[in-house]
């Protein structure tokens, strides 16, 4: 199996499951401000789950 580009894709490594949350919330005219969460779980259950937080801005002049 290959990527886009043709890099074959070591397959031991895609069994990832994630979650991504998000909202988009416009306070005024011309801005949006949207919160993000992405959470990745390990099938390890020694290991915490990697958690992403992220805000992403839009302003129209």
């Amino acid at each position: 199996m290959t990527d886009n580009a043709g890099t074959p894709l070591d397959e031991s490594k895609n069994n990832e499951t994630g979650i991504i949350l998000g909202l988009k919330y416009a306070p005024v005219k011309g801005l949006i401000i949207a919160p993000n969460l992405k959470t990745i779980p390990y099938e390890d259950s020694d290991r915490d789950a990697l958690t992403y937080y992220r805000i992403n801005f839009e302003l129209k002049i």
